[in-house]
């Protein structure tokens, strides 16, 4: 499966433009509407190819993901059948378009930074950091780090900065120097693991670490509990500021995935 909207600009110029010759409606409700139509239509795209099963198959399943700002395609390698870790998910995509959004406004936010990405999956924050400039090292369990280097070695030429991965597990010491930058997307699932996962925060980070979570929020009890026990526990540690979805990417946001800025309390 190949799947990638490569006309994505020419498609909202010709949708803006479009003559409306039926009603006089004023310009800016119809720039509201499109833009409407179009996110829909891209997130609609984007859970398809997440969410699509292939019968029969156990190959690799390219996904593709565009970095408009430097001319970039990144490639990752999905899998038919696995954990949460085998696909690139939405909140991963409203990160990585976050970081896009830093990157245009000030090209040297990640030139030289240490990041460090927590629950990496397939890579998508973290690589997209390291297109930036930012020297990445992107974490995960010890059965998903070949995945990692997989896509780490796909994308490797289009890096400005570095990229490795290394297994992490939450809870574990890692020696390490405090980075500048702790990306994590997605990460919140198992209520068996945020006591771990909050510790590990806390031993990688400073007053001065940039730590940005995104999250989609599920309508399960289980999930709506997990988040409230996720929250509630990195809140003793780390001051939260949630980021409004006027400061996201205009298309690549969702209002039932939230981003936090967090800083850890001194």
């Amino acid at each position: 499966m190949k799947l990638k909207h490569q006309n994505l600009e020419s498609f909202t110029d010709r949708s803006k433009n479009a003559m409306y010759k039926s009603w006089h409606i004023p310009n800016e409700i119809i720039t509201a509407y499109n833009d409407l139509i179009l996110k829909t239509f891209v997130h609609d795209i984007n859970a398809a190819i997440s969410f699509t099963e292939f019968p029969g198959e156990t190959s690799n399943i390219p996904r593709y993901f565009d970095l408009e700002s430097i001319d970039v395609t990144l490639k990752f390698c999905q899998y038919e059948y696995g954990d949460v870790n085998c696909v690139v998910w939405d909140a991963a995509i409203v990160l990585a378009k976050y970081l896009e959004n830093l990157f245009v406004q000030k090209k040297e936010t990640f030139e030289s930074k240490t990041v460090i990405e927590l629950g990496s999956g397939l890579g998508c924050v973290g690589l997209t950091a390291a297109c930036f400039g930012g020297i990445v090292t992107l974490t995960d369990l010890s059965e998903n780090v070949q995945q990692l280097k997989q896509n780490i070695d796909e994308n490797k030429h289009f890096l400005k900065g570095k990229a490795q991965s290394i297994t992490l597990k939450w809870g574990t010491t890692f020696e390490s120097e405090p980075f500048d930058f702790l990306l994590m997307a997605d990460c919140i699932y198992y209520p068996e693991v945020i006591e771990a996962l909050v510790k590990t925060m806390i031993e990688l980070t400073t007053p001065n670490t940039v730590i940005l979570i995104s999250q989609e929020l599920r309508e399960t009890e289980k999930q709506k509990n997990t988040w409230k026990m996720f929250i509630d526990l990195l809140t003793e540690y780390f001051t939260l500021s949630y980021i409004p979805e006027e400061e996201q990417h205009p298309i690549y946001r969702s209002s039932d995935i939230v981003l936090i800025n967090a800083k850890k309390k001194k």
